[in-house]
């Protein structure tokens, strides 16, 4: 225990510069805890546990969150802070607002981060704090601008969905102009960018999420490259591929740049259908130009 002690207040006394490491602990989506791409440990509703399915953690029926001698080492969260004791004094600790990916920053009173972890698991956090520190990764003080650097190669590892974006918004604005030989075009340039895409460095939620569409998403490209001509099957199609482009810029966002979701009440016999647009003017892909204003911005993406 005394041990222990001494490596808790080197974590929270010293700065980056006492120590070679440069990442962060971080718990994904399915409660692994990951650092330096390997996984060292996993968190469950009942507690968390080490890589070989150790118990290191338990949550007791008081809420406390207790260490494998029973010691009491912290409190589940209220809201976006918790408690983590550090030599038997309570330490408070932040959570921030899950981002686009569903990853929140676990910060200390001064602000530092020191770990990354899934909106899933907010309620474990303590759990994932201790069995990162049995495994000696709690990292030593990031500032903000390292963390953000940090996190989005992480999350994103330079990965860009612009390729299949930008087919996408031509096909949509060829539906727009009633131009089924130009959705065509498009069509088939998003099918050949699905089959291009290196998904090798995707990981965690990105890996998910675009393996479920991938499949799917070449599929109704496909079908409204070969449909030249029918422009209602077309419509058919992007109606069911919007949804995946909605999915794939969630969980990879747009670099910033600002796109919007649209809405359309009328089609599909009034059930309606949505899609992605690059400008605020409503500019309709199912209807073209019989209803071209019908519909609204339901959302923002970035």
């Amino acid at each position: 225990m005394k041990n222990l002690i001494v490596f808790l207040a080197l974590f929270i006394g010293f700065t980056a510069v006492t120590y070679a490491q440069d990442k962060v602990p971080m718990v994904d989506s399915k409660g692994h805890i990951h650092y330096d791409n390997k996984q060292i440990g996993s968190i469950k509703a009942s507690g968390g546990f080490d890589k070989n399915g150790r118990s290191v953690t338990k949550i007791d029926k008081n809420g406390n969150v207790v260490d494998s001698t029973g010691k009491i080492i912290g409190r589940l969260a209220k809201g976006q802070t918790f408690e983590y004791y550090i030599d038997d004094k309570a330490e408070q600790f932040s959570i921030s607002n899950p981002n686009h990916s569903g990853i929140c920053y676990v910060k200390d009173s001064k602000g530092n981060t020191i770990m990354l972890l899934h909106n899933n698991y907010k309620q474990q956090v303590a759990c994932a704090m201790h069995c990162a520190k049995e495994n000696h990764c709690l990292m030593p003080i990031m500032n903000d601008k390292e963390t953000k650097e940090m996190t989005t190669s992480h999350e994103m590892a330079t990965v860009s969905i612009q390729s299949m974006v930008t087919p996408y918004l031509q096909l949509k604005n060829a539906l727009a102009k009633d131009n089924s030989g130009d959705a065509a075009k498009a069509g088939a340039a998003i099918e050949s960018a699905f089959k291009a895409f290196d998904k090798t460095k995707l990981m965690g939620d990105q890996k998910k999420v675009y393996e479920d569409i991938e499949d799917d998403a070449r599929e109704h490209g496909e079908h409204i490259g070969k449909n030249g001509g029918n422009i209602a099957h077309q419509r058919e199609h992007f109606e069911i591929l919007s949804k995946d482009m909605a999915d794939l810029l969630k969980t990879f966002g747009n670099g910033g740049t600002i796109l919007y979701k649209d809405f359309c009440p009328m089609y599909n016999k009034g059930k309606g259908a949505y899609w992605i647009s690059e400008t605020k003017a409503i500019s309709n892909p199912y209807y073209g130009k019989s209803m071209q204003t019908c519909g609204s911005v339901k959302e923002e993406i970035k």
